[in-house]
């Protein structure tokens, strides 16, 4: 063989291992694992580098105290996996979202577990439900946008705070839910999701999951002496769903079953509403006597118990 063909051929391989190099794509950054607060906290700053993916290495509880304002602040894009675990922060004696979401970000949770035991507590209230430390959100949503795909929220909000949505004076935000099961309880004058006293009820879409709110002024939508945004629909795109409403926070009212083609808007003189998919299963909850609801209502609500065992977690 020649010289010539030789030098042909190592000129061709050559320039074949460039290319390969040079288009390669480069490997998706992999999700952090955080395992203390101190690190969940730097990797939600805005400055953080590597990928938004965050995820659970460990129960991460008995958080009481906030840094740049809140529990844990969120300035950047990030996804939360709690794959199986607990993330509990209660803000009980300081006057400050347990999460904030600022910047204009986006916040999502998931829970990738096999069995969704991942589990996010999120309070500004104390634990009798009287008079409160602060006038903040469990989560807020006012500058930002929550996205919640499973996992176990409780979220409670402070005097004048929404469980997810604004603290006092702030609007709701962005917030969509598809599944989980979702837990919110608004502060006096705030809406269980939605605005905080004197807060707007912002964009709200409830499209799965099973979702519980209750409010000191309404269970969803604006704070008292806020305004929605004309009766957005809540709970689109279920197949078919179920849901209870009463003008009481802590007891639930009738049912309604609607379908997809039938979406649900909130009402603003409702203070408890529970949305689940149709054949959701319910636990009900314990230790209620007829004085709870008064004998006849007790006794009305029991044929329902029997027949789908669904009703609500703790209804006192």
């Amino acid at each position: 063989m020649s010289k010539k063909s030789w030098g042909g051929k190592i000129f061709i391989l050559l320039l074949a291992a460039v290319m390969a190099t040079t288009f390669t794509p480069a490997a998706a950054e992999s999700a952090t694992t955080v395992y203390s607060m101190g690190e969940l906290r730097t990797a939600a700053l805005a400055e953080s580098v590597g990928s938004g993916d965050i995820t659970l290495g460990a129960d991460i509880t008995d958080i009481n105290d906030a840094a740049n304002g809140a529990g844990l602040l969120i300035e950047r894009d990030l996804t939360l996996d709690l794959k199986g675990h607990t993330l509990s922060i209660d803000l009980s004696n300081n006057n400050a979202n347990a999460i904030k979401i600022s910047n204009d970000s986006t916040l999502t949770i998931l829970d990738s577990s096999a069995g969704k035991t991942g589990k996010l507590n999120a309070a500004n209230s104390n634990s009798s439900g009287g008079a409160v430390a602060g006038f903040c959100a469990g989560i807020n949503t006012t500058d930002g946008t929550l996205i919640i795909q499973s996992g176990t929220i409780n979220a409670t909000g402070g005097d004048g705070g929404a469980g997810i949505g604004g603290g006092t004076q702030g609007n709701g935000g962005n917030i969509k839910i598809s599944g989980g099961t979702i837990n919110a309880t608004g502060g006096n004058e705030g809406a269980g999701i939605g605005g905080g006293y004197r807060g707007n009820g912002g964009d709200i879409k409830i499209s799965g999951g099973t979702v519980t709110a209750s409010g000191g002024i309404r269970a969803i939508g604006h704070g008292s002496g806020g305004n929605d945004y004309g009766g957005n629909p809540i709970a689109d795109g279920f197949e078919d769903f179920r849901y209870w409403v009463n003008f009481d926070a802590s007891h639930p009212g009738g049912e309604g079953t609607l379908n997809k083609d039938d979406p649900f808007t909130y009402d603003s003189d409702y203070k408890f509403i529970r949305i689940a998919a149709e054949g959701a299963p319910y636990t009900a909850g314990g230790g209620c006597g007829a004085g709870a609801f008064g004998s006849l209502a007790l006794m009305a609500l029991i044929p329902l118990l029997a027949k789908d065992k669904k009703l609500f977690d703790n209804p006192c």
